[in-house]
């Protein structure tokens, strides 16, 4: 008995993955700290050995909450992270028969029981049948069900990837930026650099962050120990181990009390506190609702 379960096992098939994140090698080969999460989510990821963004994207929803301790609270923070970074998880993808193992395919779908019912539906029915001009029934294999899903199915707009007008460079392990033409625009003397948004970067410099504008002008000084892109307007930016939020005046919008938050979104973002998540909205900071 033993013998012939260690033979099953062995016999099993690896299925490779063979998906690749659609973005640059620069991009992939970042550290997850460049992604500013919460140390609660950090540690975990990189408990798993999760420690570049090209392991964070080669993984889909599923695979993450498969990871020790990762939940579905660490999930939302790190798609919208992602998300203000114009990156994304690997999408799910619906099991074929191709992807199933040999003991889940029926070879002979003849004989497959297509009257298996529940709650008055036919599960398992292989052949659809649709009414034809005359009102008489006609039988659709899967292949004709799955094009007439296809046609109906609304068409959703392809996502344009917009392309800033600046490339960052490194020179002798410094960041700085050029044009689209090779012309060097922002000299690298940074150490560490994130793309332009809302016209600002954030950049950092002897291990400080501030943020610099597209000649290269300091418009908010280096004196944080971290900080995220501009969104909406506000940045959350940490002094210590606390975090709070500032505006491109680099003036304090909310007290430096919290222990992560994320960006902001539709006017709102989330801040932990205390082991506990909440609502921020911007326009009331003072007003909290604690949802976790």
């Amino acid at each position: 008995m033993s013998y012939n379960n260690r033979k099953f096992k062995g016999n099993k098939k690896k299925v490779e993955d063979k998906y690749f994140p659609p973005y640059s090698q620069e991009i992939l080969s970042k550290s997850i700290d460049t992604l500013t999460l919460p140390e609660e989510v950090l540690e975990k990821l990189k408990a798993a050995k999760i420690d570049t963004i090209f392991a964070v994207l080669k993984l889909d929803q599923k695979a993450l909450l498969h990871v020790n301790r990762f939940n579905k609270k660490n999930l939302f923070i790190l798609e919208k992270q992602l998300k203000s970074n114009g990156l994304a998880l690997k999408p799910l993808q619906d099991i074929n028969d191709s992807a199933k193992p040999s003991f889940l395919q029926n070879p002979d779908k003849t004989k497959q029981n297509p009257t298996n019912q529940k709650n008055g539906r036919n599960l398992f029915n292989l052949n659809s049948k649709q009414k034809d001009r005359n009102n008489n029934e006609k039988i659709l294999t899967e292949a004709q069900e799955r094009e007439e899903k296809q046609k109906n199915r609304p068409k959703q707009k392809p996502i344009e990837e917009v392309k800033d007008i600046y490339l960052k460079i490194n020179k002798n392990g410094k960041w700085g930026f050029e044009d689209r033409d090779g012309n060097e625009v922002i000299s690298p003397e940074y150490e560490e650099a994130y793309n332009f948004k809302e016209e600002l970067c954030c950049v950092m410099k002897d291990e400080k962050y501030g943020f610099i504008d597209r000649k290269g002008g300091i418009i908010i000084p280096f004196e944080y120990d971290l900080a995220s892109s501009f969104s909406e307007g506000y940045a959350c930016v940490f002094i210590g181990n606390k975090c709070g939020y500032i505006d491109k005046e680099n003036n304090r919008i909310t007290p430096f009390i919290y222990d992560a938050g994320t960006a902001v979104e539709n006017n709102e973002s989330r801040v932990k506190k205390d082991d506990k998540w909440g609502e921020l909205h911007i326009d009331s900071p003072d007003e909290i609702r604690w949802i976790i």
